[in-house]
């Protein structure tokens, strides 16, 4: 994907990003491909994130928390701002980097206070695109800020750590609906693959076996987008929706397409099919805005914060 297509397809649909639901059903319905939804998720994280603390940027946004030691953990921050205004810091698998002219990045003061700011590409601005066996055109970057000039958007302290969670927590519906998208794209393949194929003198859709693996994906993937569809439309985001979203799309989509796989045998290793690179696609959202493993720990303890209510 081009950087031309990448901008294009991010301003077109940009008003988008500050209505969940509208963005949820773009990612859904749009023909676009996977990276250049991914694009559209990096810009809209910050974007939205933005337009809730007053700032509406025309600009191509992505979002630079993640640093190369602290994994998903926005506690365990290197990068730092002066009292000048000036960043100093890498940032690691930044989505839609590659694009952006503006990156809304997670920072701390000497002090040790959370600050969020923005900061515009120029010349102490170092934007290296990672080299992903899948996503590639999605300008995931690595980005080293060396003495680059910065503006405060939000007050300093847990405010802008919890405006920075919030993002995380928009994305994660964002993500969710990636990887359902891409389940039923190659659903609605193998059904359209498996009725023209002949078996025993009748289509591989008549065949029992056949028929369930392909009822069993549809099951997975339209319980995952109804429960995506559901978190899309709450008035403010439930944390814990969004990580049951994640969760369970990510692992339903999956499981959806290791079904679908076996209905084409052989043949989904092709690469006219382009189904295990779809496949790819959605296990590498695994670790988007938060493993598996951390979405079930938000599950818990919100689990157990409403049984501490009782």
């Amino acid at each position: 994907m081009s950087y031309d297509e990448a901008v294009k397809f991010i301003v077109k649909n940009s008003d988008k990003c500050l209505n969940l639901r509208e963005a949820v059903n773009l990612i859904f319905e749009s023909k676009a491909s996977p990276d250049m939804k991914l694009s559209f998720i990096g810009h809209c994280i910050s974007a939205k994130t933005l337009s809730s603390i007053g700032f509406n940027e025309d600009t191509i946004l992505a979002t630079a928390f993640t640093e190369p030691k602290g994994g998903s953990s926005l506690r365990t921050l290197e990068t730092v701002v002066s009292e000048f205004g000036r960043v100093y810091g890498t940032k690691y698998f930044v989505t839609n980097g590659a694009f952006a002219t503006h990156y809304l990045v997670l920072a701390q003061k000497k002090t040790g206070e959370h600050v969020l700011l923005l900061v515009k590409r120029g010349k102490n601005v170092i934007v290296e695109k990672l080299p992903l066996i899948v996503y590639e055109g999605s300008g995931i970057s690595k980005v080293v800020f060396r003495n680059a000039q910065a503006e405060q958007v939000f007050r300093e302290g847990k405010e802008s750590y919890v405006k920075a969670l919030e993002g995380l927590v928009y994305g994660r519906v964002l993500v969710s609906a990636l990887a359902i998208s891409l389940g039923f794209e190659i659903l609605n393949y193998a059904i359209k693959w498996a009725s023209k194929r002949i078996a025993n003198g009748a289509s591989l859709l008549e065949h029992e076996i056949i028929e369930q693996r392909i009822a069993d994906a549809y099951a997975r993937l339209s319980t995952a987008k109804s429960f995506v569809a559901k978190a899309s439309s709450e008035d403010k985001i439930s944390w814990i929706n969004s990580s049951i979203a994640k969760y369970i799309s990510v692992k339903y989509s999956c499981s959806a397409v290791e079904s679908l796989i076996k209905v084409f045998g052989g043949y989904a290793f092709l690469k006219s099919a382009d189904i295990i690179p779809k496949y790819l696609h959605i296990m590498a959202l695994e670790p988007a805005e938060g493993t598996s493993d951390i979405q079930l720990k938000i599950i818990m303890k919100s689990i157990l914060r409403e049984k501490s209510r009782k």
